[in-house]
Formats: structure tokens, C-alpha cells, sequence
């Protein structure tokens, strides 16, 4: 899919003498395709992994056949020349940038998905797409599944349809991230600024708090920011060229923008009203003809409206407006006053969420509580119903991370602003700009309640302010360069802090600051505050229901479903039959009645449950916590084989690495090999499956459990032991090492040196790392050896892998960062 882009990007290139617009061109080109492919494959029903895979195989085939032809006139195209003005510091910034992106990918890659919404409706909703063929809406217990702009979920539906798999979901954000640094950069250009303000403008919009936590995360925030900065661009370029090929990308990234977050309604208000305004002033002042004039509107309002127009109409279809709002929703979001003092005071409350810095303590919470209304301070006009205004200190999350070095610059530049007003007044697009990004937050304020997670919105408007805070920081460095660098120093410091300690994808861990989920299985990733026993019961579930077909869930509005899904991607059956039951919202009317074979619910309560004509009993299984599975079968036979099956296949490789080296089970094997008739090796196995089928005989079961710590078998002489001694230390790399090291000292070969060294263990055992109060550990010095051999190539690889990523996406960014500040 990215290959695709790119080769979208190689070939639009050859119109453009911009490298930077042609990017921006070729994203706006690769997403609309996205849309357009999407609902054509699901109105037919062809969501499924072979239509995805031709579509983007015809679409990259096509792009290179082109670029082929066009191979001449590309010639020369994308050489790179960095500007004689840059010095090492403009280097030093464009390598810290590189680095922080390769950081950032490599943490996408590492971590599964583990967003709170992503879990609930994000990639929820992808999956439940992905089963039924489609992106119509169904029955569901959580209906921001069906209600919220689904963009930023078909980027993902694809990928997953390309790859079967979630790796790269963490990359989107990344992605778009990367393009508004290439829009911000184009911004500042248009705007006037020269070489060292473009770069810092997208240093700026790369290193946000929130733009570094969210770039990892599958959330949609910096999407939205992506297409509003592109589409501020456009209207700036109308504003030069308004009978241009730039009305019609102008319509396509509006419509982009409405279809991704619900939120985009109000950044659209200012850009709407400054287009037409343009259009109007066009069409007085430069006598553009009325034919000419239709013609421009009718390209931005077609794409705008025709892009989301399928899911408006989904929405409007089963809740009766197009943003699948309802009447509750709009009490816990909209306000519901705007006098004055209401909107001042969400004014400041919202700067305030920003200034949660430790060294800050509590002043900025003690003069927001003396500056505003006591009575709009908690009330539920402008305030999130049932919270109470406070400041907690800034947090490494995606949800809550404050902006406070960006605030203060923009609180700066605001408190400048009327010494600059004349020349910002003279410039027409600056001025339009400015006034946009402030009539923008006013309406934010006034129109969207006041909550401790709004700050994660905010960061459509600090990623449009980039530019303007790139201009005040060349400025502080042109007039003081001290001061100017000691900034960059300090937010690039910043940035990285909030990017190692991630809250929920941290690099390094620390107790209190991030949840401690770096070093456990990808699956386990998901969770990274959750007890392991509620781990433990999706991850039973999702692998027994991973091939099976007919399933029901009966779950909360604010419920994991994600992870139902992802313990086996390589055994997901697609499509199946996974629905809601029972459901009691708005989307009930789309509910039918199926045969089902299995219900997962959130409730205990009851042993058994009845749906249509059948009834369901419960699935009894100490693993089973926070989950209930119900199963049609009131034996549920299934589900039992299916558990004694996979702790078979868990235990029998300890068991027959412990009956190895069981002096017990070698005596008995030599005693009784003519009727085996059958080789050491060859009986293991059925040996150990005999004892896991007979535990109450076997002595390596206590309590039905595998003994896996210590096993202290009777050893009936010392010559065996000795033997089995010699076995173990053979592949020990602790006694390989020592050997090669004293090889020479020792004059005897590796075999010969081994007898004479177990009977020093022997005579030594207090001494010896092989025995534990007098008795020869064999299963623990085994898993010793293994682990000891395991762990450096193990710890080698994730170096390696981290390497790879890193040089990688050094090589990328390189390059895009000099297609963004150069080209």
C-alpha cells in the first residue's frame, strides 16, 4: 500500500517543478483512492484480502508503467542539494528529526495496538468490516463503531487485507505525521518565510508532545491534523490561483478531513468562510467570469461533499443525522450555553491543560479557579458531565499530554502581536491565517465542553500554528542565538522524553510513569494496564474462537473487542459470522436473528442463557475471569478438547526434555527396550503422553499441574549420575566457554576433560551450580542451558532489528526531509 504511494509520488512528480506539492498531491490522490475503493468493494461485498490485494497490485502496476514512460522527464528529478545557508546546526536538526522518526517507527513496529478507543471501536470496527464483507453499519453494543468518520479505519482495513496482520497499524499516524511536516514547511514558504523557517516548522509540528505519542498510537488526531493543515495550504494557494488545478485538491482534502474525525466540522467553519470570501473578491476585483467562477466552486464542493457522502448517508439512514449523534451525546460533548462568561472560561480552562508541568506546581490550577466564575468552573453547561476542573501533572500519555513549550510560544507571539499587526495586515494570507487558527479555537471553546482530554484535539491547531511558531523561533534566534538554540535544545529534549517514556509504549520503564509491558509477548502488548488474569481470559478465547464460525457477543458501550480477534492472525477465519446479541441502542433494528455455536459475555450470573430458539450453557473453566463463553453444546465438548489439547501441546515438550535425563526412565528404558522395540528417542514422546493422560499415577504431576521448577528424581548409583552430570554439562555454554578459555592448561581434548570435571561437581556439590541440597537439578540447569544460549542470539536479533529499522528509516527520512525544507 505504501509501495503504491510512492509510486503515485514518483509519477506525479513529473507536473510539478515542487517535489513538496507533488507529495502533497500523491497523498490526497492515494487517500481518495482509498475511499472510493472501499465503498465500491463493499457495496459489492468483495472486502476480502484477494479484491484488496488485485486493486493494489493494478494500481502500483499502473504507476510504474507510467513512470516508465515518463522515465525521461523525470530524469534529474529527485537529486538532492542541501542550501549553502544551512550550517551544522540546521544539519543537527534535520539528523535529531531522522532519528526521532526512526525511533518512532521502530516503536510502532514493536507494539501491538493497546489505545483504549482503538481496542473499544477503532480497530474493533475494522475487524467486524473485515468479517461481513463490507463497511455497511450492523448491530453493535458500542455504537461509535458505526457513528464516527471511519478514514483513518480504511487505511487500516487495507493494510490489514494486505498483510493479515496489525503491524503496521501503528505506522498510519506516522505517515500523515510526516506529510503535515511537508504541508506546515510549504505553509511557512507560501507565507514568506525563508529556508531556516520552513525547517523549523516542521521540527516544530514533528515534535509536539502529542504529535510523538500519537505517531505510535492508532488513534485518528493526527490524521485530522494532516488534511486541515493541507487544506489551509490550498486555500492560501487559491488565494494566489484561484482558476487552478488547486480547487479541486482543496475539495478532496475538505472531504478527507470530514470524513476522519466529527471535529473537523468546526475547523472547516473559518476555511469555508475564507474561501468563499477569496472566490467573492476574485470575482469583484479581477472580473473572473461567472462560467469560470461555477466551475471553481463546483471543484471544491463535489469532492467535499461526495467523499463522505456514503457514510453521512449510514448515519443519517439509522440515527437521523449524518454525524450518528444523539441526544445524550450531545449533552456530554456540545455545550449547552453561550453567554460570555461561559465561553471565557473554557477558554481558559482549556490553556490550562497545558501548563501541568511539575515546576509549575499548582499555580496555574490556583489562578484558573481565581480568574473565571465559580459558578462555570464545574458546571454541566460547559463542563463534561460528572468531572470537577483540576490539573493533574503532565502525563506521557496519548490522552492527557500537555503542550506547555508550544502554549508559551504562542502565548508569546499573541502578547507580540500588536507591535506586528501593520505587516501582518499588509500580508493578506498571513492575516486571514492568523485570524483563522484564533476564530478556530474561540469556536472549539465555545461549542465543545470543557474535559482534562481535550488536548489531544488541540493538536490540529498547534499542528496549524507550526509555521507561525517556526517564524518566532528564528526570529528569538536571530536576535538572540543563544536563546534561540538553547529552545530548539530544550523541545527536542522534550519530545524525546515523551517518546522513550511513552505511558503504554515505553522504551524504557520506570514504575509510576509507564506500564510495564515492554518485555512480554506481543498479544499481552494490548494490556498494558490490565491484571494477567483478564490477559489470560481474551487470550483463551480469541485463540480457541480464531477458526470457528457463528459467533455472539454480549458486551458493554465502552468494552474491548479488538482483542477478541488478534491471538492468531495465521488461524482467523475470514469472512465468519461474528455479531452483536441482544443489543439495546439504536442500531438494534439491524440485529438477526442467527444460529449461533458460541456467546462471549461480560457476565457470570447465570450458567446458562437463552437466545432465540436455543439455549447456551456456560463454559466452566477456572482461566475464564472477566470473559464468559457460552457454548451451544451443554456438554461443551469443543471447548474442553480444545484446552486439554493445547496444555498437551505445552507440556509434553518439558515433559520429554525432564524424562531425558531421568535416571529413573533410563533404567527402566534399558530394562525393558527388547519389548519397547523401539529406539530412546522414538518412546519419549508417547512415554510423556502417557504419563500427561495418567497425572494421578505420574510423578511429574502434582494436583493435575506439570512440575516444571525442580525435579529431584531417585538416583540409584553414583556412576549414573556422573553419566547424566556429563550429559548436561555437554551442552552447557557456561562449561564451553571455561573450556575454551583453559584449553591449554587443561591438555586433554573437550570429551576426555569432561568426566574428570563432573566428578569435581560431584565431590563438590555444595559448590556446585548443577546440585541443590545434595541433588542433581536437572530440569532447572536444562532450562539453564537453553536459556543461556537463547538469550544473547535473542538480545542479538532485537539489536539487529532495531538497527535495521533505524538505518532504514534514516535512509527514508533523509531524503523526505530534504524533499520538505529543500525541494
Amino acid at each position: 500500500m505504501y509501495i503504491a504511494f510512492l509510486s503515485f509520488y514518483a509519477w506525479i512528480t513529473k507536473y510539478y517543478s515542487s517535489r513538496r506539492e507533488a507529495l502533497i498531491v500523491s497523498s490526497l490522490v492515494w487517500s481518495g483512492l482509498i475511499i472510493v475503493s472501499t465503498e465500491f468493494f463493499s457495496a459489492l461485498k468483495w472486502i476480502t484480502p484477494f479484491w484488496i490485494r488485485t486493486f493494489w497490485i493494478i494500481v502500483t502496476s499502473v504507476n510504474v508503467l507510467l513512470i516508465w514512460q515518463s522515465r525521461k522527464s523525470l530524469k534529474g528529478k529527485f537529486t538532492i542539494s542541501i542550501p549553502s545557508q544551512y550550517g551544522v546546526w540546521e544539519k543537527s536538526v534535520i539528523l535529531f528529526m531522522s532519528l526521532l522518526v526512526a525511533l518512532l517507527f521502530y516503536q510502532g513496529l514493536y507494539y501491538a495496538p493497546n489505545n483504549y478507543d482503538s481496542m473499544t471501536y477503532h480497530l474493533a470496527r475494522v475487524m467486524r468490516w473485515t468479517f461481513q464483507k463490507s463497511v455497511s453499519h450492523y448491530a453493535t453494543h458500542i455504537p461509535r463503531q458505526l457513528s464516527m468518520p471511519p478514514f483513518a479505519e480504511f487505511v487500516a482495513l487495507h493494510s490489514f487485507l494486505l498483510h493479515k496482520s496489525d503491524v503496521w497499524f501503528n505506522s498510519i499516524q506516522l505517515f500523515y505525521l510526516l506529510l503535515t511536516c511537508c504541508g506546515v514547511s510549504l505553509i511557512a514558504k507560501t507565507l514568506g518565510g525563508n529556508a531556516h523557517i520552513q525547517l523549523y516548522s516542521a521540527f516544530v509540528a514533528l515534535t509536539f508532545p502529542m504529535s510523538v505519542l500519537q505517531a505510535t498510537s492508532t488513534q485518528n488526531d493526527l490524521v485530522t491534523g494532516c488534511f486541515l493543515v493541507i487544506t489551509y495550504w490550498l486555500i492560501i494557494q487559491i488565494w494566489q490561483k484561484p482558476i487552478s488545478y488547486f480547487p479541486i485538491w482543496l475539495g478532496t482534502a475538505a472531504g478527507l478531513l470530514t470524513l476522519t474525525k466529527g471535529v473537523s466540522f468546526i475547523w472547516l467553519v473559518m476555511p469555508a468562510l475564507v474561501t468563499a470570501l477569496v472566490l467573492i473578491l476574485h470575482l469583484t476585483k479581477h472580473r473572473i467570469n461567472i462560467k469560470s467562477f461555477l466551475i471553481v466552486g463546483l471543484s471544491i464542493l463535489l469532492p467535499t461533499v461526495l467523499l463522505p457522502l456514503p457514510h453521512f448517508l449510514r448515519n443519517f439512514h439509522l440515527f437521523g443525522n449524518i454525524l450518528g449523534t444523539t441526544p445524550e451525546d450531545q449533552k456530554l460533548y456540545a455545550c449547552e450555553e453561550y453567554t460570555f462568561n461561559a465561553i471565557y472560561s473554557n477558554i481558559i480552562k482549556n490553556i490550562s491543560l497545558h501548563f501541568k508541568e511539575p515546576f509549575i506546581d499548582n499555580s496555574a490550577e490556583w489562578i484558573v479557579k481565581k480568574i473565571i466564575p465559580e459558578n462555570y468552573l464545574n458546571n454541566p453547561v460547559n463542563t463534561f458531565p460528572g468531572l470537577n476542573f483540576e490539573l493533574r501533572i503532565t502525563e506521557f500519555s496519548e490522552d492527557y499530554a500537555s503542550s506547555f513549550l508550544a502554549t508559551l510560544l504562542v502565548l508569546v507571539g499573541l502578547l507580540c502581536l500588536p507591535f506586528f499587526i501593520k505587516k501582518i495586515y499588509q500580508n493578506k494570507p498571513l492575516f486571514f491565517y492568523v485570524v483563522s487558527i484564533l476564530i478556530s479555537g474561540l469556536l472549539f471553546c465555545a461549542m465543545i465542553k470543557w474535559n482534562p482530554w481535550a488536548t489531544r484535539l488541540h493538536i490540529s491547531l498547534f499542528l496549524l500554528a507550526s509555521p507561525l511558531i517556526g517564524f518566532l523561533l528564528f526570529k528569538i534566534k536571530y536576535l538572540v542565538q543563544f536563546l534561540g538554540n538553547t529552545a530548539i535544545v530544550f523541545i527536542s529534549i522534550y519530545a524525546l522524553l515523551f517518546s522513550v517514556f511513552n505511558r503504554i509504549r515505553p522504551l524504557v520503564e520506570i514504575e509510576n510513569v509507564t506500564h510495564f509491558v515492554r518485555n512480554k509477548p506481543r498479544y499481552e502488548r494490548h494490556f498494558p494496564s490490565h491484571p494477567q488474569e483478564r490477559i489470560d481470559t481474551y487470550k483463551n478465547i480469541s485463540s480457541f474462537l480464531a477458526d470457528k464460525d457463528s459467533i455472539g457477543i454480549i458486551i458493554g458501550a465502552d468494552s474491548w473487542e479488538y482483542p477478541l480477534y488478534t491471538a492468531d492472525f495465521s488461524a482467523l477465519k475470514i469472512p465468519r459470522t461474528v455479531c452483536h446479541v441482544n443489543v439495546e441502542n439504536l442500531s438494534k433494528i439491524l440485529e438477526k436473528p442467527t444460529l449461533l455455536n458460541f456467546i462471549i459475555t461480560e457476565s457470570a450470573n447465570t450458567d446458562s442463557l437463552k437466545y432465540g430458539t436455543n439455549t447456551y450453557f456456560r463454559i466452566r473453566d477456572h482461566s475464564l475471569k472477566t470473559l464468559q463463553l457460552f457454548q451451544r453444546d451443554s456438554t461443551s465438548k469443543e471447548y474442553v478438547n480444545w484446552v486439554e489439547k493445547n496444555k498437551m501441546k505445552e507440556n509434553l515438550p518439558k515433559l520429554i526434555a525432564y524424562m531425558r535425563h531421568d535416571i529413573g526412565v533410563l533404567m527402566y528404558y534399558k530394562q525393558n527396550q527388547q519389548s519397547i522395540g523401539k529406539s530412546f528417542e522414538e518412546w519419549l514422546p508417547s512415554s510423556a503422553e502417557w504419563h500427561y493422560q495418567n497425572k494421578h499415577q505420574s510423578p511429574y504431576f502434582v494436583n493435575g499441574e506439570l512440575q516444571d521448577y525442580i525435579l529431584s528424581f531417585k538416583e540409584p548409583d553414583e556412576k549414573a549420575i556422573k553419566q547424566q552430570l556429563i550429559n548436561i554439562m555437554k551442552d552447557d555454554e557456561g562449561v564451553k566457554q571455561y573450556y575454551a578459555e583453559h584449553s591449554q592448561e587443561i591438555g586433554k581434548s573437550f570429551e576426555n576433560w569432561l568426566p574428570d570435571a563432573a566428578q569435581w561437581h560431584l565431590d563438590n556439590k555444595d559448590k556446585s551450580n548443577y546440585f541443590k541440597q545434595g541433588q542433581l537439578i536437572v530440569a532447572e540447569k536444562e532450562t539453564k542451558a537453553i536459556f543461556d544460549f537463547v538469550t544473547p542470539v535473542r538480545q542479538k536479533l532485537g539489536f539487529l532489528s532495531l538497527f535495521l529499522a533505524i538505518l532504514i528509516s534514516l535512509t527514508f527520512v533523509h531524503n523526505f526531509c530534504s524533499t520538505i525544507f529543500f525541494q
